[in-house]
């Protein structure tokens, strides 16, 4: 007749096990929370044209955190813009960060975020230039007439010295990329054409002018 054994785990042993593993558990969900919680703290900034390291100084201060970063690989003393109003921090960093090829890392335990520049092998200039002037903006607006405020369909709109362009819609609406410092001329026939300093702004509206020999009636005799 065969006898079966079981080996039986001593009550301690089976308690010492199970502690381990809620231990364990504990610690990844607090290490999961804390770095959710840092990434959710709540920003309100409007700050315009000023120093990235202004910037960043006042995020700092608002969620009682740290960056670390090397000023060899990120400009931070360029003048850019942030316009956020109670927004993540997470959502605040990608909005600050990624359109300037930073990336950014979060160091949980220690409040900390480290900074560092994304390598973009098509781009090529001096690695002091400023930020602002390196990524391109989605610049929209309105065309109307001066005198009676109607949009103006087909207004040609391009940037000066590229052919980089586009025309307005039914609405008089446009969209096109452009550079912070490029110069938009917009153009129609029977209007006076008209340039603009895209000055860093993403909303430019245009009224035109008609030229004044189409305004003038023609007389036959």
């Amino acid at each position: 007749m065969l006898c079966r054994v079981t080996k039986r785990i001593p009550l301690h042993k089976s308690k010492s096990a199970h502690l381990l593993v809620l231990i364990l558990l504990a610690t990844t969900l607090t290490i999961a929370h804390v770095n959710d919680g840092l990434l959710e703290k709540r920003i309100t900034l409007h700050l315009q044209n000023v120093p990235l390291k202004i910037i960043l100084q006042q995020i700092e201060g608002i969620a009682n955190i740290k960056f670390l970063y090397s000023e060899d690989q990120i400009n931070v003393n360029a003048n850019i813009s942030l316009q956020v109003t109670d927004e993540p921090l997470g959502s605040v960093l990608h909005t600050l960060l990624f359109p300037h090829q930073i990336s950014f890392k979060v160091h949980d335990r220690q409040a900390l975020i480290t900074l560092r520049r994304k390598l973009k092998a098509s781009w090529v200039g001096d690695p002091n230039q400023s930020i602002s002037t390196r990524q391109p903006l989605v610049i929209t607006g309105t065309v109307t007439d001066q005198t009676s405020g109607s949009p103006l369909v087909g207004v040609n709109v391009i940037v000066r010295g590229t052919t980089n362009g586009t025309a307005t819609d039914g609405l008089g609406k446009y969209s096109l990329q452009a550079e912070p410092n490029d110069i938009i001329v917009f153009s129609f026939i029977g209007y006076k054409s008209s340039e603009v300093n895209v000055n860093n702004r993403s909303v430019i509206d245009m009224t035109l002018t008609e030229e004044a020999s189409s305004l003038k009636a023609v007389s036959y005799t």
